[in-house]
């Protein structure tokens, strides 16, 4: 499901309770949905940081569903401006408001993981295995509410974002 600035019931339960406090209390809430979020001082326990720990230790890279997985990766300046950018316009009543913020464009794992070999200078090793059928194979924002109300959308492309965060990556952990 696309996350609408008008959606009248979010699904996750953080995001019902924020409308439901919203509602009832007419306050104004803003929820914003990121996806996929790299860059430096990124969360170690996404896939571009694992990736390119494992690339670098030479360990293997399991990749499920066969290596059929597409991700919206998001680079972490682009999401701090879009999250400023709505911080910076309030809503002018109470309401609740739902923003999605990502690159808008998924992304084949297999083409990120060569990007980290290519900035690493490395060839990663990688094991494909069947994937959980409970697991997203493809993820991609639906930004279309956020370009709409703000004007915003994401700058940076995997083929530049990623080479900067290994530049980051590398410089972190002495490499």
């Amino acid at each position: 499901m696309a996350a609408t600035a008008s959606s009248p019931s979010p699904s996750p339960t953080d995001e019902l309770m924020s409308w439901s406090y919203s509602h009832l209390h007419k306050l104004s809430a803003t929820g914003l949905r990121f996806f996929t979020v790299y860059g430096p001082w990124g969360r170690p326990d996404m896939s571009p940081y694992i990736f390119a720990k494992a690339i670098h230790e030479g360990s293997t890279i399991s990749l499920y569903h066969l290596g059929f997985i597409k991700r919206d990766f998001s680079y972490i300046d682009d999401i701090v401006a879009g999250t400023l950018l709505v911080l910076d316009n309030p809503p002018a009543e109470p309401g609740h408001r739902l923003y999605n913020l990502g690159a808008a464009r998924s992304e084949d794992i297999l083409h990120v993981i060569k990007l980290l070999e290519q900035a690493l200078g490395r060839e990663a090793k990688t094991e494909l295995k069947p994937g959980d059928p409970s697991d997203m194979q493809e993820t991609s924002a639906d930004i279309t509410d956020t370009e709409r109300d703000f004007g915003w959308t994401a700058k940076v492309p995997v083929e530049e974002g990623i080479p900067k965060f290994v530049e980051w990556f590398k410089a972190y952990n002495r490499l």
